[in-house]
């Protein structure tokens, strides 16, 4: 093999490894903050129910 040739086999699973890590972990962090927005739009509307008694 050429020095290109391993370059390439070097890199390109590592490559492809980093951006499916990158996707999954942000498709991840994006559920995560729309849990979390879920989340306290539930405790606002639970005080809200709350309060008003």
């Amino acid at each position: 093999m050429t020095w290109p040739q391993i370059v390439i086999a070097a890199w390109l699973p590592l490559l492809i490894a980093i951006l499916m890590f990158n996707s999954g972990a942000h498709a991840g962090e994006r559920r995560r903050r729309e849990e979390e927005q879920h989340r306290q739009k539930r405790e606002a509307a639970w005080q809200r129910k709350h309060t008003n008694d």
